[in-house]
């Protein structure tokens, strides 16, 4: 997260979102034709780069779960940490002889530094618990407006399809859903965890869970924009398989991108 700049990322997530939301009224309301017409454009235009671009449409997936990628990858890490430390304290245990009370991590533990550490990291949580500044909560807020990106691409899509011949098969071009079906790309981690293997939908899917919900704020609105997420893309991808000339691929690759829904509300 230190290498994410992440108050320029909300800015243009934020007015890209603000522009999409703002034109949807001119298009449909506005008394003036050619008025309504450049709208149409200007928003073609940024479903189109939204949609045709790999790389872009990937940024906003990466921002939009970066709180839940960041937690995986440390938790993957730390878990691989703590697997050599233990090993190494095994070796230590077996090869040393006992220096005191608590043997060979005697020299790195003690009650009182262990109670100091503890005391210390209580007070840093709570200090940084509702600091704005914290760059966990910035990056909270982030993931907000990017997960409402998301959702007014794919309303935009929906809207641009249903005046084409082949709304179903446009709609799986023009929607998220094709990118939220795909692995997501997660920050560099050198481990090898299975939970590293994921699709960006099922990054999104641990967002509704009890905790969050109930959190209020940013975490709260991640839950709701998230499970219209979900419902979205259940939605492109049912009525989209039939491109495939079977109209159960699509739903089978929407089960198998949100993991059979283990993750939801959870």
């Amino acid at each position: 997260s230190s290498d994410l700049q992440v108050d320029p990322c909300h800015a243009i997530v934020s007015s890209v979102v603000a522009t999409l939301i703002g034109l949807k009224p001119i298009i449909y309301l506005h008394e003036d034709d050619s008025v309504q017409e450049i709208a149409v454009a200007m928003r073609n235009e940024i479903i189109n780069a939204l949609s045709t671009s790999s790389a872009l449409g990937q940024v906003v997936t990466s921002l939009a779960s970066a709180p839940i990628s960041l937690t995986l990858i440390k938790d993957a890490t730390t878990l691989q940490e703590l697997s050599v430390v233990m090993e190494s304290a095994v070796y230590q245990r077996e090869n040393m002889r006992d220096a005191g009370k608590y043997g060979s991590w005697s020299r790195f533990v003690t009650p009182k530094r262990a109670k100091q550490k503890r005391t210390a990291k209580s007070a840093e949580i709570t200090a940084n618990r509702d600091d704005p500044s914290d760059t966990s909560f910035k990056i909270d807020g982030l993931s907000v407006m990017s997960l409402s990106l998301l959702l007014v691409w794919g309303e935009h899509a929906e809207d641009i399809t249903r005046k084409l011949e082949s709304p179903e098969e446009s709609l799986l071009v023009l929607s998220p859903c094709n990118l939220l079906l795909c692995k997501a790309c997660l920050p560099a981690s050198q481990s090898t965890d299975d939970r590293c293997n994921i699709a960006n939908l099922n990054l999104i899917s641990h967002y509704p869970s009890v905790d969050n919900i109930v959190a209020g704020g940013a975490k709260s609105k991640s839950a709701l924009l998230s499970a219209k997420i979900v419902k979205m893309c259940l939605e492109h991808a049912s009525s989209s398989s039939g491109v495939y000339g079977d109209t159960r691929i699509g739903l089978s690759v929407f089960r198998a991108a949100i993991g059979d829904g283990k993750t939801v509300f959870n």
